[in-house]
């Protein structure tokens, strides 16, 4: 099972590029520059077709190194030095993958590239000091999205919110609660403990 993805297809506007001097540049500097960030947020996701709102806590620790830990319900993701684990509570399965040395650190199908915003996306601004839109600028292949809103709190400065439509077009929010960074991550939080009784699906 894989984590919902930032896969986007948002109407794009009539854009223009950020300022050097523009708070957000301050955020995705400080979030690059940081050796390990904490994120707690909620995850919304919303269905016209099925007419309901789906929401689930959720919270993350991503190392500069390329090790995540991104819990979002009683499901975890994680990647170590090794391996990547999707863990689903429900199935009592965890989907080990090996680690590809030659990828971009753990930027593949993860929250993580959200601490390298620069490297990936062109970023535009819809409200000075408020609203952002930011779109794939490189031809990667990574499962990122083409096209996301990112809003943010200039008095902070941080990023408040997330917003794109998945591949199955519903409305996607990524509402954050609380972030820190600090110098170094808990080693603990990269620790591959699951419960006794899980089935390992071993794709390698």
């Amino acid at each position: 099972m894989q984590m919902r993805t930032f896969l986007a297809g948002l109407c794009l506007v009539a854009l223009t590029p950020a300022s050097e001097a523009d708070s957000f540049d301050v955020v995705k500097k400080e979030l690059a520059a940081a050796a390990c960030v904490r994120f707690e947020f909620i995850s919304i996701i919303e269905s016209e077709l099925f007419d309901v709102i789906d929401s689930t806590l959720g919270s993350a620790c991503i190392g500069r190194d390329g090790r995540y830990r991104v819990s979002l319900g009683p499901d975890v993701y994680l990647r170590d030095e090794r391996f990547t684990y999707n863990y689903s509570e429900e199935t009592n399965q965890v989907v080990m993958e090996r680690v590809d040395s030659s990828a971009a650190d753990g930027y593949d199908d993860n929250i993580a590239y959200i601490t390298d915003l620069d490297r990936f996306f062109d970023t535009h601004v819809l409200e000075s000091e408020r609203k952002y839109r930011l779109t794939r600028g490189r031809d990667e292949a990574h499962d990122m999205p083409d096209s996301m809103v990112v809003l943010i709190d200039s008095a902070i400065p941080r990023m408040t919110a997330i917003e794109f439509f998945d591949v199955n077009g519903e409305l996607n929010r990524i509402v954050f609660l609380t972030q820190a960074e600090d110098s170094v991550c808990a080693e603990t939080a990269f620790e591959a403990a699951f419960p006794d009784s899980v089935e390992r699906v071993k794709l390698f």
